[in-house]
């Protein structure tokens, strides 16, 4: 996976022969084959018998081999060596932990015993696994999931034209030898899918409409970071539209006030105050309303990202939140001169007001 792996993806019709051939070419260092278990919708992993997520929120439920996880991979544990263990991914681990009194602590969840409920063939199987591993928190992946071993828990099978019966693959996981291979291997790969992969002549028979696709880690990042890129221009455009109407505001608030204390400023101006020191104090008074104001943004723009992440379209994928300090003087700053431009009319009318006729007024 990274820059030194990619995944073959088709619907289960790449058979353990096909991995056999591919584990054998130039350049390639391993190979790993996975399958999605359907989880029950209620209670897909329970812990203590209370239900530690829900299938409503996107639990997964993974049957993938045991050289998938690398140490790299593993924030604590080690990969599953039968069926009666599991690997869980960090958030999944954080649940676990605060049921134990720290969900900081993941590590005290290797050794616990955990329910996974799913569906297999029509039939709600449920297992008690043993947690031997926990994944890293990995930016953009997929953060809600238990794994269990491939062999133990999936058997999807597909008659190969001139064979019998053969467990097939949705997904293949394929690690090159160096980075520098990496797009000659992939070709290649690709390739003998294409061409003399028992797969190809399931997808023929089956499915001549599709084909297969390659995906390395890297493109994902490349496609997830063009979205993201996406939706913050799309940010910027709402926050320069809520600017424009923050200003307008500021700048109606203050017409109002300089017009309800017209008889005010005819005192400040008798007993000399002079036009600019009108005019600053009301330019003041504008920007301490635009720095207020963005002070009380901050807080709830922050609150209102966390929780997108939780509930938006991004909720269980591990994505970075970066909240920077200086960024809040500086939104702080924005604010004040937002409020500053937007009280420049109001003050300069209110300096321009004759005191006589201000006295006056009622």
């Amino acid at each position: 996976t990274g820059a030194s792996g990619f995944f073959i993806h088709q619907t289960p019709m790449i058979t353990e022969r096909d991995l056999a051939h591919v584990r054998s070419m130039p350049g390639v260092k391993d190979v790993y084959a996975s399958g999605d278990l359907q989880p029950d919708v209620t209670s897909p992993i329970v812990f203590r018998g209370k239900v530690v997520s829900s299938g409503l929120g996107g639990f997964r439920i993974v049957a993938i081999s045991p050289n998938a996880f690398t140490e790299n991979q593993l924030l604590h544990g080690r990969s599953f060596r039968n069926g009666r263990e599991t690997v869980v991914t960090y958030d999944v681990a954080r649940r676990i932990a605060k049921e134990l009194g720290n969900e900081e602590d993941v590590a005290q969840v290797l050794g616990k015993t955990v329910e996974l409920n799913f569906v297999q063939g029509g039939v709600r199987r449920s297992v008690q696994v043993r947690i031997v591993g926990v994944l890293k928190e990995i930016p953009f992946v997929f953060q809600n999931a238990a794994y269990l071993n491939l062999d133990d828990y999936y058997d999807v099978r597909r008659t190969v034209p001139g064979s019998g019966p053969v467990r097939v693959f949705r997904v293949v996981g394929v690690r090159v030898s160096s980075v520098t291979e990496f797009d000659q291997v992939k070709s290649a790969v690709l390739e003998y899918f294409k061409t003399s992969s028992e797969a190809e002549k399931l997808r023929r028979r089956d499915a001549p409409d599709m084909g297969f696709i390659t995906i390395s880690a890297g493109e994902v990042t490349n496609f997830i970071r063009e979205q993201v890129q996406l939706f913050a221009s799309f940010v910027l455009q709402i926050g320069s539209f809520a600017l424009l109407v923050g200003s307008i505001g500021i700048a109606n608030i203050m017409l109002v006030n300089v017009t309800e204390r017209t008889k005010e400023i005819g005192v400040l101006r008798a007993i000399g105050a002079r036009q600019r020191d009108v005019l600053n104090l009301f330019l003041t008074e504008a920007g301490l309303i635009g720095a207020i104001g963005a002070s009380i943004a901050v807080p709830v723009g922050i609150l209102f990202g966390l929780l997108f992440l939780r509930v938006g379209p991004f909720s269980g994928v591990s994505l970075p939140v970066t909240i920077r300090p200086e960024w809040v003087p500086l939104a702080v700053g924005i604010g004040a001169l937002v409020g500053i431009a937007s009280g420049v009319y109001p003050a300069w009318r209110a300096s321009r007001i004759d005191p006589v006729w201000a006295l006056k007024y009622e």
